[in-house]
């Protein structure tokens, strides 16, 4: 047997205490680094009791970015089955009215309030039949009940303890039934509805025949209705959907709704890409078109106007709109004439680090070099205190709220 040359022995060793000296160090650098944590809060769960049901009902409620800093109203997303789509939901709104990256966005911010179901079998569906198939819904038949608990309790709490303006209902597969049921027989109560993948084959397809008896001849519905069903989805729900309800409207010439399909999807997956479409549905012609844009705060605001009466509910002046306003004639035209709008702008939004940026921006312009550097000061903090600050913005209003410091 051959033996290791002992020289080779020492350096062996002298390399391995080396590497376990060089790893010692390292892990006590990476276990001494200060560090400090916050927790990020997606929203805050209430739970109510519902007379009208019987039991205790819960619910997440999330509020738009600046909510505590305006006095402004927003509208207000109900999502049922919160258990299973809260935080799709929350990811779809965030990212559709309050991605950094985006101006002039495609739907307000809203108010989310994510409803947790006690039994969906009962309270989605409007009928008693326990006997589907190869299905058992034994406790079917509750919907009217939950329908007046929304209406009467949930509602009404919402309203009293938040500032509202207008509503939205969104429900997936049996939640999609209520939706659809609570559109047909309580259409005022939301300003829209949007059905994902509806249950509408419940009960031999009985929904049908509601829309049928119910919705007359050439009907323009007030409260918009959004139905969408995923492109793999067949059987029960895409006759039921696409070659039933989508077809009964389309026969009877109905107005104010709309069918999106979702590619390369089946039924459990719809929920996610059906909010994020089916929101920009739910809020045609939002955003400002470029040429509004371009004749000033003036057009925006008929823009908006005329938006919320086509909603019937008042619609904001977005944040990100003013943003998109002032980054366009920010080139083209003279700081005076923009200092009235980042002052209503910041006025409107005084939480908005970029409000406060840009007015910062039109003053140092001006040459007010104190004003610009306490709305400078303002946009570092706000920014920074935000719970993602955006890095896209934060180095600019640092760079020159420096500039303005020398």
């Amino acid at each position: 047997m051959s033996r290791i040359p002992f020289n080779r022995v020492i350096a062996f060793v002298a390399f391995a205490f080396l590497a376990f000296a060089f790893l010692g160090s390292y892990r006590s650098a990476a276990v001494e680094l200060d560090a400090t944590t916050e927790q990020i809060v997606l929203g805050t769960k209430y739970t109510i009791h519902s007379e009208i049901l019987g039991d205790d009902r819960s619910f997440i409620v999330n509020l738009p970015e600046g909510y505590e800093s305006t006095e402004l109203s927003y509208p207000v997303l109900y999502v049922l089955d919160a258990e299973y789509f809260y935080y799709q939901a929350h990811g779809a709104l965030q990212f559709l009215s309050e991605s950094g990256y985006n101006n002039n966005r495609p739907v307000p911010q809203m108010i989310l309030v994510a409803v947790l179901d006690g039994d969906r079998n009962r309270d989605f569906t409007a009928t008693h039949a326990p006997v589907q198939g190869p299905l058992r819904f034994p406790t079917s038949g509750g919907a009217a009940a939950y329908l007046e608990h929304v209406e009467k309790e949930l509602r009404p709490f919402i309203d009293a303890n938040f500032r509202t303006s207008g509503s939205i209902l969104a429900g997936w597969s049996l939640g999609g039934l209520f939706t659809f049921y609570t559109f047909l027989e309580k259409p005022e109560l939301f300003a829209a509805y949007i059905a994902v993948s509806p249950s509408l084959w419940w009960n031999d397809q009985e929904p049908l025949g509601w829309a049928r008896n119910s919705i007359p001849d050439g009907a323009e519905f007030r409260q918009r209705l959004v139905i969408t069903q995923g492109a793999l989805e067949g059987g029960s729900i895409g006759n039921s959907v696409k070659g039933g309800i989508v077809p009964l409207l389309e026969e009877k010439e109905a107005k104010g709704w709309e069918y999106v399909e979702i590619p390369g999807v089946s039924h459990n997956y719809t929920p996610y890409k059906a909010l994020y479409d089916g929101l920009q549905a739910a809020f045609p012609g939002f955003a400002v078109p470029q040429n509004e844009l371009n004749q000033g705060l003036a057009a925006v605001k008929r823009h908006y106007a005329n938006v919320s009466a086509g909603y019937g509910y008042t619609v904001n002046v977005p944040d990100d709109v003013y943003a998109a306003l002032v980054r366009g004639w920010f080139n083209s035209h003279d700081p005076g004439e923009i200092l009235p709008i980042t002052a209503e702008w910041t006025a409107t939004y005084p939480g908005s680090a970029v409000a406060w940026y840009f007015h910062g921006w039109m003053h140092r312009l001006s040459n007010d070099l104190d004003t610009a550097r306490a709305c400078f000061q303002k946009a570092v903090a706000l920014e920074q205190a935000r719970t993602l600050p955006d890095s896209e913005w934060l180095n600019p209003m640092r760079e020159r709220l420096e500039d303005v410091a020398n």
